[in-house]
């Protein structure tokens, strides 16, 4: 990409940045408007000034202005296959290693859907979205601008661009042992798992491990374990020969219960990793289960708790049947008992609040649970 030359005429403290001509991907000249920057010489380096241009990722143009310390990124925010993959107008933008996103806290209400939830959850609220980024490359060997640090996020400040990054904070103990997080790891997986590998991980400050662990069923998990002895992710491998011993979906895909009233919400908790809370549940025209699962492209079913068909929000609590060790990201989900009273996710059908897709309609909401 074409670099764009910054002229600052200034008078005392107060001057003009005037942005000349920014090329994009296909070379192709676009006209940038001056824009005018108060107190140059004192600037905050956290501070980022909105676009007046807007980019577009299908022509391959980005829209950056230069600001003091930040460059501005805009355009569709969009999510990769792990939860560190995201992308806007061709470049990738790191929130953070993968470790640390999954049990990130709150930052601010970047999503602006009234609260201010962990930061994976905030980032999963604005996928498909437009942002605007306060972004710094990292310039490789070759020049390009293909990848950047995010430090402001719609002008919320997300993290520091002067001190560590938030992942780099001093966890304040000990850290576990290779043993130890073995021994999570496997806990994690369930009873007749075993190990396969294991690599110590340090990704851009983040410390912890990730293990291969094998179930009963000959299947394979990566397990994220971090330094505290918190198992922050487990993912099947995409090459597991058999479907997951534990894992328990629906055999007819299309198998749903329509409910346009039926309702779940799960908030964010801590416990013992025994019990979770759904808050409010609402299904009103069957008996059914509340299920908690894993919130994983292959789900497992952890527990489940029957409800009874009713018009009127009740607090369910369900008891795990595999109890968790570490800070998880759960899904609770509403299924329509089929008759017989006893929860079967081969035969139930899960609860849509309308036709369409099973996937986009269904009834759930995601949350993560921490084991204080």
């Amino acid at each position: 990409m074409t670099s764009r030359n910054s002229f600052l005429t200034a008078a005392g403290l107060i001057g003009v940045i005037t942005l000349g001509t920014a090329c994009g991907g296909d070379g192709n000249a676009t006209d940038v408007d001056p824009i005018t920057a108060g107190s140059v010489g004192a600037a905050d380096p956290t501070t980022a000034t909105t676009p007046d241009t807007s980019s577009d990722s299908t022509s391959g143009e980005v829209a950056v202005e230069s600001v003091t310390g930040l460059d501005q990124l805009s355009g569709t925010l969009r999510s990769g296959d792990d939860p560190d993959d995201w992308e806007v107008a061709g470049v990738d933008v790191n929130f953070g290693p993968e470790g640390w996103l999954q049990t990130a806290p709150a930052f601010e209400d970047f999503d602006a859907d009234g609260s201010a939830e962990p930061l994976l959850e905030e980032l999963r609220g604005l996928d498909g979205s437009e942002v605007d980024l306060g972004i710094r490359y990292e310039i490789d060997d070759d020049e390009d601008r293909d990848d950047a640090d995010v430090f402001t996020i719609g002008g919320l400040t997300f993290r520091d661009p002067t001190g560590p990054a938030p992942w780099q904070a001093p966890t304040g103990g000990a850290e576990i042992t290779r043993d130890e997080a073995v021994a999570a790891a496997i806990a994690a997986v369930g009873t007749g798992a075993v190990l396969d590998d294991i690599e110590r991980e340090d990704d851009d400050g983040w410390n912890g491990w990730d293990v291969e662990i094998r179930d009963a069923g000959g299947n394979e998990y990566h397990v994220l374990v971090d330094a505290t002895g918190t198992v922050v992710d487990v993912r099947p491998d995409d090459d597991n020969p058999s479907p997951t011993v534990t894992s328990q979906a629906p055999a007819d895909p299309g198998a749903v219960a329509v409910d346009t009233n039926a309702d779940i919400d799960a908030d964010d908790q801590s416990g013992d990793g025994t019990v979770v809370t759904v808050r409010e549940v609402r299904l009103p025209s069957t008996a059914g289960f509340v299920v908690v699962r894993t919130d994983a492209p292959d789900p497992q079913v952890l527990g489940h708790t029957a409800v009874e068909a009713a018009d009127t929000n009740a607090t369910i609590d369900v008891e795990l049947d595999t109890p968790l060790t570490g800070t998880t990201r759960l899904e609770a989900v509403l299924y329509a008992d089929d008759g017989d009273g006893v929860f079967d996710p081969a035969v139930d059908r899960i609860v849509v609040d309308e036709q369409g897709d099973r996937s986009d309609e269904q009834v759930d909401d995601d949350f993560t649970y921490t084991v204080a």
